[in-house]
């Protein structure tokens, strides 16, 4: 399965649009921070792609979108948020805490517009942690998206920039 993971689009559909096109994933994720225009994707796509998204910080009026989710795809336990209810611009340490808590294979945040592919091993019995963020696929300079590739409990993970110019 490949997940197309975006966040903090912030109004750049079509930046959203064009990836989603040149791809072709089986599901596409947001974090936050552009729900509306992802919501306006999703309503758009015809084909049989899972459309899934978490609120952000800016997603006010109206985004029924939880704050959270936590699913398993392909035997993976994945925690999507945005990340800004965990601090995350001041650190991912209680972002981990969380994490580990709702024990998690992979965290998805947003917020910092920074990618991050980051794998920790796990300590005194725990089970690593991946966490992952896209950046900001609505960056002005620095445009950014994700993408996970499950197969077989495997994750391949892979942050990409893309020149719109």
């Amino acid at each position: 399965m490949d997940i197309l993971v975006f966040s903090d689009s912030h109004g750049e559909i079509e930046r959203m649009r064009a990836t989603i096109n040149c791809l072709r994933p089986d599901a596409v994720l947001h974090l936050g921070d552009g729900v509306r225009e992802f919501e306006t994707l999703a309503a758009e796509d015809s084909s049989r792609r899972i459309y899934l998204a978490v609120r952000g910080n800016c997603d006010r009026g109206g985004i029924e979108e939880p704050k959270e989710r936590l699913f398993t795809w392909e035997g993976l336990r994945i925690l999507a948020l945005h990340g800004y209810t965990k601090g995350v611009k001041h650190g991912t340490e209680a972002l981990e805490r969380y994490a580990r808590e709702q024990q998690a294979d992979i965290v998805l945040y947003g917020h910092t517009h920074r990618k991050e592919d980051l794998y920790l091993p796990g300590v005194e019995g725990e089970k690593g942690l991946r966490l992952f963020n896209p950046g900001s696929i609505g960056d002005p300079f620095y445009p950014s998206f994700g993408v996970l590739h499950i197969k077989n409990g495997q994750v391949v993970s892979s942050c990409s920039d893309i020149d719109f110019t």
